[in-house]
């Protein structure tokens, strides 16, 4: 690699290279904001070309995701150990949704996983593989033993996406005028429990109400 650029210190490594891209671009989304941060303004913290940066990132979108990665294991060890003390499989996911609708606004790099904040760039990826795999590994951290619960595999898929699309929605448009923490959690019981409860075994509930005519 040229020693130019770089701030006169190459990378040795490409691992390295994209290090210190993800380390400038959270400068940038520190003093700009991640709406206002372009590609330019990363190259020019680290003194290359918009070309060097696309060698290693095809775009902001990319910038930002890796950025945000690099801070998702803070953000889910802090989330484990907020509903370390629940047992009750609602109550944990209660209890995460109302950490992480409380923590990302504050949280600039953890909000760019889940798309949502400043930039219009992420209107349409809510819900993209980038995101349902951020929200199905906070869905595995947690202390929940999916087996003894009435999910199936896609039935718990199904629930890590509405529970995302529940954030998202959150974050881009709070309720006016804002929800307390336990009206929160109240409004989240109701949507959350009912997917917990045992099923009805459809056969006999059929029965029962044939024989009921």
């Amino acid at each position: 690699m040229r020693t130019r650029g770089w701030q006169g210190r190459a990378p040795s490594s490409d691992d390295e290279a994209r290090e210190r891209i993800v380390s400038a671009a959270r400068q940038c989304v520190d003093r700009y904001g991640a709406g206002k941060t372009t590609l330019a303004d990363v190259a020019t913290e680290l003194g290359i070309t918009r070309q060097t940066v696309y060698r290693y990132f095809n775009g902001m979108p990319a910038i930002l995701y890796a950025v945000g990665h690099a801070d998702a294991a803070t953000f889910l060890d802090e989330m484990t150990s907020h509903v370390a003390g629940y047992t009750d499989p609602g109550e944990i996911l209660v209890e995460s949704i109302v950490f992480t609708v409380q923590t990302v606004p504050g949280n600039s790099y953890t909000g760019l996983l889940l798309q949502v904040g400043e930039s219009q760039l992420f209107a349409r990826g809510a819900t993209s593989s980038t995101s349902m795999e951020f929200a199905q590994n906070i869905v595995r951290r947690l202390p929940i033993d999916w087996d003894q619960t009435p999910l199936s595999g896609h039935e718990l898929d199904n629930l890590t996406e509405l529970l995302l699309r529940l954030v998202v929605s959150f974050l881009e448009h709070p309720p006016e005028p804002p929800r307390s923490g336990e009206e929160l959690r109240e409004f989240l019981r109701g949507v959350i429990r009912p997917m917990l409860a045992p099923r009805a075994n459809t056969e006999s509930a059929q029965s029962v109400s044939t024989n009921g005519r």
